[in-house]
Order: structure tokens, then sequence, then C-alpha cells
């Protein structure tokens, strides 16, 4: 009942954000060339939020149930541990998801140590990227040595699973134009060589250093994705693994859908239930929008899909998104009913929409119930 009240509340505040994608540093060590954001230097902050801010953001999150901690590499913040140990305080984080490139090893291992031992009662999801297999890996992520720092991580988080029974390894392929061709080896690699609890590959979106990246066939992400869900499929153990593994069919059906359609399958929540928080304290709805729609697109009144910025609403999120400018971008979200290849905000919009919930159950009994009697 603890578990799934958060959810069963959820349609009655329908613009209560629960959601929380927090791209905690714009600083990255790697040169990925499918990466959206823009080239930063690892070592100079800019602008990033401090602890005590983040603290008072903290305050307008209540119930929140994902906390999805971004970047850059989210590693490089030497307060990550103290940052999440703040939102599992005073905003109740339950999941946690980790993404990094695991290049940092003994910074990466340690950090992550501390906020397992510090958030027992947290469900923390580690999620390792790996876009091809040696030097491959290295030249899509632009760091020399990068594929066997990958496996050095991984190989520290499995033992640190021996201790910490919270904590959920990942792996994340993102597909594009640079391992189309051999992506098929990597979810092998995997599949034969990582004991992960959840693998997962995504489609490059938004827009990339490189824009050939966005080269890439639909069928192509479609045959990999099934594939990827028959592993999760053996892999998963218990009923969250399970219905998680479900839920990420369904997702993955819906944005193919929509993409070889061009409509949506599913309105979209993001703005309402999930929100996005940039290291200079920009809110957003969404973190590929204003890709998605060029200015000759986009209505009048909007100039560009930032809803506010935390800091002038002195740290409160609801006073951000009462603004008329975020009301404009929900509106906009809502009457063209926007869709894209954003995971997350697909992912969001069926869990916190109950309308999906017979067709999320559907997925839940074919894929395991039906499956066992079998």
């Amino acid at each position: 009942i603890s578990a799934i009240s958060p959810f069963l509340r959820a349609p009655f505040r329908p613009r209560h954000p629960q959601y929380l994608i927090f791209f905690v540093t714009d600083r990255c060590n790697a040169n990925c060339s499918m990466c959206f954001n823009p080239p930063q230097d690892a070592t100079r902050p800019q602008n990033e939020l401090t602890l005590s801010e983040i603290e008072q953001i903290s305050r307008s999150f209540t119930d929140l149930i994902q906390l999805t901690i971004s970047g850059g590499e989210p590693f490089l913040r030497d307060d990550l541990a103290e940052i999440i140990r703040t939102f599992r305080r005073v905003s109740g984080a339950r999941y946690i998801t980790l993404p990094t490139n695991g290049f940092l090893t003994d910074r990466i291992l340690s950090s992550l140590e501390k906020i397992l031992r510090e958030n027992p009662g947290a469900g923390l999801n580690f999620c390792l990227s790996i876009d091809g297999i040696g030097l491959d890996h290295d030249k899509i992520r632009g760091f020399k040595g990068g594929f066997e720092s990958l496996l050095e991580t991984y190989r520290g988080a499995k033992e640190l699973k021996r201790s910490f029974s919270n904590l959920n390894i990942h792996t994340t392929t993102v597909l594009s134009a640079f391992n189309a061709d051999f992506a098929e080896e990597v979810i092998n690699y995997i599949d034969a060589n990582m004991e992960v609890n959840v693998p997962e590959i995504l489609l490059v979106r938004g827009s990339p250093r490189d824009p050939h990246a966005l080269d890439v066939d639909l069928d192509i992400f479609d045959t990999l994705s099934r594939k990827v869900l028959s592993m999760s499929h053996r892999r998963a153990s218990g009923l969250r693994l399970r219905l998680v593994n479900s839920l990420t069919s369904l997702m993955t059906d819906f944005l193919l859908k929509s993409e070889r359609e061009n409509r949506a399958y599913v309105p979209c929540l993001a703005g309402k239930k999930l929100v996005i928080l940039r290291p200079d304290g920009r809110v957003d709805a969404c973190e590929i929008l204003d890709t998605l729609i060029p200015p000759d697109k986009r209505p009048p009144n909007l100039d560009n899909f930032s809803m506010g910025n935390i800091r002038e609403g002195r740290y409160d999120l609801k006073a951000v998104l009462k603004s008329e400018k975020s009301r404009r971008v929900i509106d906009f979200i809502y009457r063209t009913r926007c869709h894209c290849t954003f995971e997350c905000a697909i992912f969001a919009s069926i869990i916190f929409n109950p309308i999906m919930y017979p067709r999320l159950m559907a997925r839940f009994i074919r894929d395991h119930l039906f499956k066992n009697l079998n």
C-alpha cells in the first residue's frame, strides 16, 4: 500500500511533479558525438546550483517517486552524495537513478558506496553507459581507455551489490549512426559478460553535436529493443523489476508507433508530473522540446520552452509552475498533442495516468504471468 499510494493520489494532483530529472552539472570528462549537451570544461563549474540552494528546492517536492540525477557527468560534483541525501530526506525520493560514463572509477565507487550507505531505504539504479566494445566505445565517447575504465567500475559496483541489496545495476546503450552497425554485438556482449538487472537501449535524440548521429533506421531500433526486452524478461526477478520490464515494453511500443505514424499514443504529462531542473536553476517541461520545435513553428508568445528559473522563483517550484510562461508551455504540449522519443516523458505519462493502467496490467500478464503458465 505504501508503495502504490503515491500513484493512486497522482490523478488528484495533476500538476504536482513526482518525477524529477535534475541535471546537476553540465561538466563532463567525455566528448560524445551523439550528446545533445554542448561541450563543457570538466574542471570549471558554470553557475551551478549550490547544495544550500538545492536544499531549499527540495522542499518543493513531496511524494517524489523518481529522482534521476544527470549531467554532464554527475559524479564530477563533489557533493553528489549530499544532494541525493537531501532529496531523500526532504522530498522522500523513493527511486534514484544515477547514469554515468563510468570513467572515473575510484571517484564513482567511493561516492556510490556513500550514497548506498546513507540511503538504505531507497532503490538505487546505477546506469553504466556502453555504446561499443573496446576502441569502438572509446571513439564514440571521445575518451581513451574508457571501455576498460567502464568495466572496472562495473566490477566495483558488482562487489558493492553484495553488501547493498537496494542497488540495481543497469546498462544503457544509445543507438546512433555511430554504432548502428555493431550495436547488436554490444547487446550480446552485455548479455554474455555483465550481470545487470536491467539492460536498456535508447534512441539518440535532441540536437546532437554531430547531426549525423540521428541517421538511424527505426527498424534497427525496433529489432534491438525486442532483443533487449527479451534479455530483461530472463533477468527480471521480483515484482518491481518485472513491472518495470513490462512498462519498458509498453513505452517502446508507444515510442515506435508515435515515430512511425507521427502522432501521440499517450497524452504527455511533461511539465505536470515530470519536470527538468537544469544546473543553473532553469526549469523545463522536457529536455528536448526546444530542439523539436523550430523557432518558425512556435507560437508568437513562446520564443523558447523554458518554464522559468527556480532561482527567480525564490527556490519555490510551485511559483514557477504557476507562472504565465509555464501555463503557455503546458498548454502547447497539450494542445499540439506533443510527442517524441524522450523515454522518461513517455514513462511518466504512463505511470501517472490511470487510463494507461489496464494496458500496463495486460502487458504484465502477457509478459510474465501468462508466460509462466505456459
